[in-house]
């Protein structure tokens, strides 16, 4: 008896329509049929009207397809059942996908040994510095290593070049990224205080971005000043924290005396002393006890 071949349904949801690049898309696929048995076998992505990506077998009869990072732009997905012995190949209506560009962080940090003499500091908090934000730039040639990283949803490696800005002007370095870094060499820096801008140029998948501003410092006298770094107050150092150390006085121990005295005890003696001066007979004795000793 020959097999009855029958179209079967094809639906296909998006995870979302429009996406930075990078950023992942799914295809929720489902084959049905409505019979005991339903479709088996693969289905494509076709993307812009081309297969891409090879063939997904179906898990009774549903699959998620993954769709690949696109150019920037407006594309069209489809999906295309590949047909068993029962059903013939069907393939869905389009989905269109809209990828725009993805926004970066421009990330600088100080690169190589930190300069000793004719020296710049970067003042701390103002950048992703290293060293707790107090990063030591060299005067001359001062490096800066330059990372763009994608954010969050968009990802992939940023292509371009970087330059920046010395007070708001354009000084003569640029440098291409490799794999989303950079290393750009500034020229002598003029004494006094400097703020450095580095810009990111954009690639055909990332917008063009610019680092937070690092104000330098460039000492006068050829030396390297670094700016102090603000501590956190640890325990005991912020005020009124009850595990600061008591201050000495009444009710509190001397260091040194062996003998704590409370308020009560000078109350105690002062009216003892009263009562021995009213008798004529005041003889005042100082017993020191020692620490730790019995007696």
């Amino acid at each position: 008896m020959p097999t009855i071949v029958t179209e079967p349904t094809l639906a296909v949801g998006a995870s979302a329509t429009s996406a930075v690049s990078g950023e992942p898309v799914v295809l929720d696929v489902t084959v049905g049929s409505g019979y005991p048995t339903g479709p088996s076998g693969e289905v494509e992505l076709v993307v812009d009207g081309a297969p891409t990506g090879a063939p997904v077998a179906l898990v009774d009869g549903a699959v998620a397809l993954e769709v690949p990072a696109l150019p920037v732009g407006d594309h069209s997905l489809a999906v295309r059942y590949l047909g068993d012995s029962r059903y013939s190949p069907v393939e869905s209506g389009t989905v269109p996908l809209v990828v725009a560009q993805g926004s970066v962080d421009v990330l600088v940090a100080t690169a190589g040994p930190p300069a000793s003499a004719g020296s710049a500091v970067a003042s701390s908090g103002t950048a992703d510095l290293t060293d707790a934000g107090a990063a030591v730039l060299a005067a001359s040639a001062a490096d800066l290593t330059v990372s763009v990283v994608p954010q969050a949803p968009a990802a992939g490696v940023p292509t371009g070049a970087v330059s920046a800005t010395v007070d708001g002007a354009p000084v003569e370095v640029a440098a291409e990224l490799v794999d989303g870094a950079a290393v750009l060499t500034l020229p002598d820096l003029p004494v006094g205080d400097r703020t450095v801008v580095v810009t990111y140029s954009g690639d055909a998948a990332f917008v063009a971005a610019e680092s937070v501003a690092l104000v330098v410092t460039v000492a006068d006298d050829g030396t390297a000043v670094p700016v102090p770094v603000p501590v956190d107050p640890g325990p005991g150092d912020e005020e009124g924290d009850p595990t600061e150390p008591a201050v000495a006085g009444a009710g509190a121990a001397q260091p040194g005396s062996g003998l704590a005295v409370t308020g009560a005890d000078v109350t105690l003696l002062a009216a003892l002393a009263l009562l021995l001066a009213a008798a004529g007979a005041v003889t005042v004795r100082t017993v020191r006890r020692r620490r730790g000793t019995a007696g």
